[in-house]
């Protein structure tokens, strides 16, 4: 079997015992190579992806003279099994923490990103510091918030903590005249983002790594109540159609095939910024959300097949598809992003304010169709079918924000 087979280097990759007890948290490949036996951590507790890494290794070593140094530089071992200099030292603290599961290199870099800010906001809030947004913050003075952050140990950010800062957090956004249930949605969102760094099927790798406290620090901390997510859009659909094709088709066709991919096949706004001409099939009359060299769908489950109406094609089939992606941008893709900006961006801007003006006036516009789109799908053919074209993970999403009803429904007394 080829040494450049991800393959071969599967079945070669391995997890060293250190001390003969303890589990280095990550996958490790040994090989030799111009006299020398070469060791390198692939940092990842997933045995595909480490496979992938010693393969790239592998390469690195063979395709120049100095290819051993910039290998050992690029993969330098966080972990170092040496019987003879002992075991490494394991942090306590929030930066430790960040490290390690960006390491792991497990979760997508937006998602990661996400959930790092989310613990950071926690953390600042639990110890006392005056940093509201550090996004708001210049890179200079958010560079020494995250640092102080960081230094903050684990175990000083515990359950109680938390709520106490959650509630008081409550008591200063209400007194400022913010909406309640819109400030305990955010509060929800932050922790459940900051929580995904805990994630049950990563502690076991953590705990080699950094020393996790007993009780995590969003164990049982119980979801404040928010208003129903149940969709109940009062929008004119075709009447909006109609107003986008007089008013968007030709002055701004850019934001009208947006207007359709989200109104008519349920896409949401990411999976329209990255969709290339190559996922339509427009013989067979579907379109398929797959990852691809930019873009890697929310979740597995949002990845499928959508049925295309007989005059989306027809308007699909007038385009220049002699381009990448069906919508066309100045801009460059952004591989890896750790934030949500958009290719389409000026397109995307235009259309949510369009559909503002049109009476769409809530937080995301465009996202708004898909619902509206899903409202449609869930009326005429019911819960189930509804859950398959936008793609969610089962039904129970979907019934969160549809209620499967397909005909009128009124008390008979016989």
């Amino acid at each position: 079997m080829s040494k450049m087979s991800i393959q071969y280097w599967k079945s070669r990759v391995f997890v060293p015992p250190t001390n003969g007890t303890t589990e280095c948290a990550n996958y490790c490949v040994r090989f030799s190579y111009a006299k020398q036996r070469l060791f390198f951590n692939t940092h990842s507790p997933e045995k595909d992806i480490a496979a992938r890494r010693a393969r790239d290794i592998y390469k690195m070593v063979t395709n120049s003279e100095d290819g051993v140094a910039k290998a050992q530089e690029m993969y330098n071992t966080r972990l170092k099994r040496n019987t003879e200099e002992g075991s490494s030292v394991r942090g306590d603290t929030v930066g430790d923490l960040i490290r390690a599961v960006t390491d792991m290199a497990v979760l997508k870099a937006i998602t990661l990103s996400e959930y790092v800010k989310s613990f950071r906001k926690v953390v600042a809030g639990v110890s006392g510091y005056k940093v509201t947004n550090l996004s708001h913050l210049s890179q200079d003075d958010y560079e020494v918030a995250k640092k102080k952050i960081d230094k903050a140990k684990l175990a000083d950010i515990t359950p109680q903590k938390v709520m106490a800062w959650r509630s008081s957090s409550i008591s200063k956004a209400v007194k400022g005249g913010e909406d309640r249930l819109r400030v305990y949605r955010s509060l929800n969102s932050c922790i459940r983002n900051a929580s995904g760094l805990f994630a049950r099927k990563r502690l076991k790798y953590l705990r080699n790594l950094v020393i996790i406290p007993d009780v995590l620090p969003f164990e049982d901390i119980e979801k404040l109540v928010e208003a129903s997510t149940l969709y109940n859009g009062k929008m004119n659909a075709l009447r909006l159609a109609g107003e986008a094709q007089a008013e968007l088709m030709a002055k701004h066709p850019e934001s009208y095939k947006i207007f359709l991919l989200a109104l008519y096949c349920g896409l949401r706004v990411s999976e329209i910024d990255h969709l290339m001409w190559s996922s339509i099939d427009l013989g067979r009359k579907v379109l398929h959300v797959v990852s691809n060299k930019y873009y890697t769908p929310k979740t597995k489950d949002s990845a499928g097949e959508i049925d295309l109406a007989d005059d989306i094609v027809d308007y699909l089939s007038g385009l220049n598809r002699e381009t990448e992606f069906v919508i066309q941008s100045t801009r460059n893709p952004i591989v890896n992003k750790t934030s949500s900006v958009y290719r389409c961006k000026v397109a995307i801007t235009y259309l949510s304010k369009w559909l503002r003006g049109k009476g769409v006036d809530v937080l995301k516009p465009i996202h708004e169709l898909r619902k509206e789109c899903g409202s449609q799908i869930n009326k005429h053919y019911g819960l189930h079918a509804t859950s398959v074209f936008l793609r969610h993970k089962n039904t129970s999403v979907t019934a969160a924000h549809y209620v499967d009803k397909r005909e009128k429904v009124v008390p008979k007394f016989d």
